[in-house]
């Protein structure tokens, strides 16, 4: 596996034992077919950063992506999240601006590489070209939270149904993006985390009425 893209430091490789405590946990409980194989074939690396972790990849997209024939998803990073939506729909696209190899070999050991067109962009511009040129029914959110949610927002709401990913917690710009639009056109996916049952997912649904 790509070396630059798993580096071998010693803060990464503690991280990393974190992070198989992690996965252990939530495997225990997932019932996603996708997720299950990923993490037997690559294991938990391969799941850093990755933004479908085996405890909502069941529990949200079957229920946002209902009904839904094509998204368009921003930030492919590995393609673990592409995959796990390709199980619902019959169309991924998907944006990023870094071109990781990995999600070449894992698209094509799922059998899903024909469901899914990746788009490598170098800049806002391109990217506002693209999604114009796509049409696509929904759309997962999970670029720049910092400097590009609004706009990623603004671009993408003509398919009417947006999952916004990290929009919980403040200060995040999603957060305030969340809180910003109507309240009944708003979904927050909510279900229990281990040891905070109170806790909500960090994702949030928001569909045009």
């Amino acid at each position: 596996m790509n070396k630059e893209f798993l580096p071998e430091t010693d803060a990464m490789l503690e991280k990393y034992k974190h992070l198989e405590r992690v996965m252990q946990r939530r495997m225990s409980r997932c019932t996603d077919i996708v997720v299950n194989k990923i993490y037997k074939k690559y294991g938990a690396r391969f799941f850093r950063r990755c933004s479908a972790p085996a405890d909502f990849a069941d529990k949200v997209f079957p229920k946002f992506l209902k009904g839904s024939k094509s998204v368009l998803e921003i930030g492919t990073l590995n393609g673990i999240t592409a995959a796990v939506m390709a199980q619902y729909v019959d169309k991924v696209y998907t944006i990023d601006i870094i071109d990781y190899k990995e999600k070449y070999e894992l698209w094509k050991w799922l059998g899903i590489e024909k469901k899914i067109e990746f788009f490598h962009i170098k800049n806002e511009l391109q990217k506002f070209d693209l999604i114009e040129s796509v049409d696509f029914d929904a759309c997962y959110m999970d670029g720049d939270h910092a400097h590009h949610t609004w706009s990623d927002f603004f671009m993408v709401r003509k398919c009417g149904k947006v999952l916004l990913h990290e929009a919980i917690d403040e200060p995040s710009e999603t957060y305030h993006l969340a809180q910003a639009l109507p309240p009944n056109e708003i979904i927050y996916y909510d279900f229990a985390v281990r040891g905070h049952p109170d806790k909500r997912s960090c994702l949030v649904g928001w569909s045009k009425l």
